[in-house]
C-alpha cells in the first residue's frame, strides 16, 4: 500500500512505481489518498476538502489525476485499487468543515500533562467520561454524532408505531442503534440510571433531566470559567503552543454553555497574557492590526 495522505507522491512518483510492479510481475496497486493527515483528492462535489485539506495547493490529485493513474495502471497489467478512508480518519475534514468533525487535532491533548491523561490513551481501552458536571459539553458532542448518523431526529422525537410492519421493524433498529451509541457513551455509573429506558429519547430525556444544569447553575460556571480566562497567563518557559492550548480549551468550555466570545477578545487576551520577551512582537501586531 502507498499512503498518499501521510506521504504525497506526484502522479509521476506514482506512474514510475506502477511501471516497476508491473516489470516485477506485481498486479495490484493500493493507492490510499486520503487519511487523517491531508485530504490531497479533489472532488468536485465539496471542492474545499482538497483546497483546505490539502498539504500544499500543487500536492492535489484531480480526477483527471487519478483517471491517469488507474488508466496506466490497466495499461500494464496492474489493478489500481483506490482507497477513500472513512468514515475514521477525518481530521483532514475539519480544514474545511470543522462543524462535522468532533476533537479533532485533539489526540494528543491536552498538552502538558501525562500520556495517561491525554485524550489518545483512552482510545481502545475501556475509558468512558462521567457526565457531570460537563453535561452541555457531552451533549453537543452527542448530539453531532448522531446527526452524522440521520439518528438525532429520533432521539429527540421519537416514533410512533407506523402501520407498516416493515417501515415499524426499520425504525425500530434505527432506534436501538441511537440506544447503543448513547449507552457506550456513558460511564458505568451514570447507565445504571438509564437501564430503564427501552428507546433512545427515554434515555436521552433521563440524561438530560438528572444532569442538564438550571441557568443559575450555568451561570455560576459561566463567572468561574470567565475569571479562570481573565487570570490564565504564560507560564515562565512555557511554549506559545502549550499556552495557546491551555487557553483555547478555557474558551471551548466557556463557548459551550453558548457565551459568545469573540475572536478579537481572544486575540487581545493572548497578547495581554504572553510573557515580557514577547512585549515587541505584541507592540508591532497591536499597532498593526489596531487591536
Amino acid at each position: 500500500m502507498l499512503d498518499a495522505s501521510r506521504n504525497y507522491f506526484s502522479v509521476s512518483d506514482l506512474l514510475r512505481l506502477i511501471k516497476a510492479k508491473s516489470m516485477n510481475q506485481l498486479n495490484i496497486f493500493h493507492w490510499q489518498t486520503t487519511d487523517a493527515h491531508s485530504f490531497p483528492l479533489v472532488l468536485s462535489s465539496e471542492p474545499a476538502l482538497a483546497e483546505k485539506g490539502a498539504y500544499r495547493k500543487k500536492m492535489k490529485y484531480s480526477p483527471e489525476d487519478v483517471k491517469t493513474v488507474i488508466d496506466f495502471g490497466m495499461e500494464h497489467g496492474v489493478r489500481v485499487v483506490h482507497e477513500i478512508d472513512m468514515p475514521a480518519h477525518t481530521r483532514s475534514w475539519a480544514k474545511a468543515y470543522p462543524d462535522i468533525v468532533t476533537c479533532a487535532d485533539k489526540f494528543w491533548w491536552p498538552v502538558g500533562v501525562d500520556w495517561p491523561d491525554r485524550h489518545g490513551s483512552f482510545l481502545g481501552n475501556d475509558t468512558q467520561y462521567d457526565l457531570p458536571p460537563g453535561y452541555e459539553f457531552w451533549s453537543i458532542g452527542m448530539r453531532t454524532l448522531l446527526k452524522s448518523q440521520d439518528l438525532w431526529d429520533l432521539v429527540e422525537h421519537g416514533y410512533t408505531n407506523p402501520n407498516e410492519e416493515n417501515r415499524l421493524k426499520d425504525t425500530k433498529k434505527k432506534d436501538s442503534k441511537a440506544l447503543v451509541i448513547i449507552q457506550q457513551a456513558v460511564h458505568d455509573s451514570v447507565f445504571s440510571q438509564i437501564v430503564a429506558g427501552t428507546t433512545s429519547k427515554q434515555v436521552w430525556s433521563i440524561l438530560h433531566k438528572e444532569f442538564h444544569s438550571d441557568s443559575k447553575v450555568i451561570m455560576i460556571r459561566l463567572i468561574l470559567l470567565r475569571r479562570d480566562l481573565e487570570t490564565l497567563f504564560m507560564k515562565s518557559g512555557e511554549s506559545v503552543q502549550d499556552f495557546l492550548s491551555r487557553e483555547m480549551a478555557t474558551v471551548s468550555q466557556t463557548r459551550s454553555y453558548r457565551d459568545q466570545i469573540s475572536n478579537q477578545t481572544i486575540v487581545a487576551k493572548v497578547l495581554r497574557s504572553l510573557t515580557p520577551k514577547f512585549d515587541h512582537i505584541v507592540a508591532t501586531i497591536e499597532e498593526s492590526k489596531d487591536l
